[in-house]
């Protein structure tokens, strides 16, 4: 206890008093000594009001500058500052720091604007090295676009056969609503719901869907695609050994047919194995916005001739197309005169009379006619401004046309005469027109490779004037197709196969995946 004295004397007499123990207290002897300043009750009393708030204030300062001093310094920076960090930060580093605390969970949804491209699985391979199950590269892909999604202009997804099992149309058209450009490459196992991948990509400019069947494909999706901001739409029936069966190409409906119509800014079209009927076609052909066209093995229920009136063409594409014939190229002819760029390779009714009314598309540049049987060089010696020209497997060309091309075509940069009837004598001409052009042009020939092993090449032959390539011949394209053949018809035994490697692949440890979700 504390007991204060006002007189000095009475002090020190207890004082004195409690050294010859005469002071008890409830039958208890005191000691009596003198406290010091600081411990006595009444000493802040008579300290200043100022002093006293400036030592408080001191204290608080001081415990916060110890708290400061025991966070990472990377704390003390501000959320605009932590974003761009994170930016620099690959994908999988990203991910894994909304592990650390909550704040960096919560700023690193913001870190990343800077992604404005993305390829799938590559990014997910980026994730994690190793093999995953095929239930944590779904999470992961999801987790992925739900991150970036809304900031991505281009999106590149590929699936392998049995790969995905989640709706992934639903997950990109909720969440990437600023998509530009979208590459979609499916498998013939699944069925996707591509009306919901249309659900909120208001900003689509470019399409490009590979891969299709009767099973994962309907084309009413296409009216809900943006009618204004379309400019590019290619859609591929699946490849694998489709041309041997023709059942496989599907067919463009009212609907289909209607949406492409309705898209005011498409130029580039691109139907791969599809097939057309009049009414259908017709629908297609109002749409004058289109000058690219490629309708490569498609097929035509007698209305090949209305193709022939897309009059804005700049690019035609009708490769493997059974129906094109002498007709159809007089039609071409007279109807697109602004075409500068013509496939017709595997038209196999195609003679020299379709060769001759080609002739007269005075901004034809690019020529590709590869696989016609019944064309002679007699008719290719006109096509003096051509400036790419393919004639692979053509029999009936041989050196006196080609040559006379050369002479007469000052800008032709490309020649294919691989599987044809031109000997060495070819070369010969192709090397003393190439080091006399007036214009610089270099000029590249692709011939069969045992003309390139028999032509003495000329000392000092330089790249910048004749190129010169050798292509297999006609027994080893033989051959390839007997391969792809056999690929095909292993195909569909292999796909069990491609089960029980996805149920062999390594088990890894799903936590990270886990905490990640529940803190979303």
């Amino acid at each position: 206890m504390f007991i204060t004295y006002t007189d000095e004397n009475n002090a020190s007499k207890v004082r004195k008093a409690a050294n010859k123990r005469k002071i008890s207290y409830q039958g208890e002897l005191l000691n009596v000594m003198p406290a010091y300043k600081q411990n006595q009750p009444d000493s802040n009393l008579k300290m200043p009001l100022k002093k006293l708030q400036s030592r408080k204030r001191q204290k608080k300062s001081s415990k916060v500058n110890s708290d400061k001093s025991l966070l990472p310094t990377i704390n003390i920076l501000d959320n605009d500052c932590l974003i761009k960090i994170f930016s620099y930060l690959p994908i999988k580093n990203r991910m894994r720091i909304e592990r650390v605390c909550k704040r960096w969970q919560t700023v690193n949804q913001q870190a990343w604007s800077d992604i404005k491209e993305l390829e799938i699985p590559e990014a997910i391979n980026l994730l994690r090295p190793f093999p995953m199950k095929i239930e944590t590269k779904e999470r992961a892909v999801k987790k992925l676009l739900l991150r970036c999604g809304r900031f991505l202009n281009k999106l590149k997804f590929k699936t392998n056969a049995r790969l995905y099992r989640l709706d992934i149309m639903s997950i990109i058209g909720e969440h990437c609503s600023n998509l530009q450009c979208l590459t979609l490459s499916l498998n013939n196992h699944s069925k996707f719901d591509l009306k919901a991948l249309c659900l909120n990509l208001h900003k689509l400019e470019r399409l490009e869907l590979s891969g299709l069947n009767q099973k994962n494909f309907q084309d009413a999706f296409l009216r809900r695609l943006s009618t204004n901001t379309m400019k590019e739409l290619s859609l591929r029936i699946e490849e694998r050994g489709y041309h041997l069966l023709t059942d496989c190409r599907i067919q463009i409906t009212w609907a289909g047919a209607t949406g492409i119509k309705n898209m005011k800014n498409l130029w580039k079209l691109e139907l791969y194995g599809f097939s057309f009927k009049a009414d259908k076609l017709k629908l297609i052909v109002w749409n004058e916005s289109i000058t690219h066209l490629s309708l490569e093995n498609c097929s035509f229920e007698k209305c090949i001739n209305l193709v022939a009136n897309f009059r804005g063409l700049k690019y035609l594409n009708l490769s493997s197309v059974v129906a094109v014939n002498n007709d159809f190229l007089i039609k071409l002819a007279e109807n697109c005169t602004e075409l500068e760029e013509l496939n017709i390779e595997y038209c196999s009714d195609v003679t020299n009379n379709g060769i001759n009314a080609v002739f007269k598309l005075k901004k034809l540049t690019t020529l590709i006619i590869n696989e016609l049987h019944e064309v002679t060089d007699t008719v290719l010696r006109k096509f003096i401004a051509l400036k790419v020209l393919h004639c692979r497997n053509c029999n009936f060309v041989g050196d006196s046309g080609a040559i006379k091309l050369l002479e007469n075509a000052p800008y032709l940069e490309e020649i294919n005469l691989s599987g044809t009837s031109i000997s060495t004598r070819f070369l010969d001409a192709a090397y003393n027109v190439a080091i006399s052009r007036a214009n610089a042009i270099p000029l590249k020939v692709f011939v069969s490779h045992s003309i390139k092993l028999n032509w003495t090449t000329p000392p000092c032959i330089s790249e910048s004037v004749l190129i010169v390539e050798g292509e297999n011949d006609i027994i080893q394209y033989l051959f390839e197709d007997m391969t792809r053949l056999s690929d095909f018809f292993d195909f569909y035994n292999n796909d069990d196969d491609d089960d029980d490697d996805d149920d062999e692949d390594e088990d890894e440890d799903d936590d990270d995946d886990d905490d990640d979700e529940d803190s979303n």
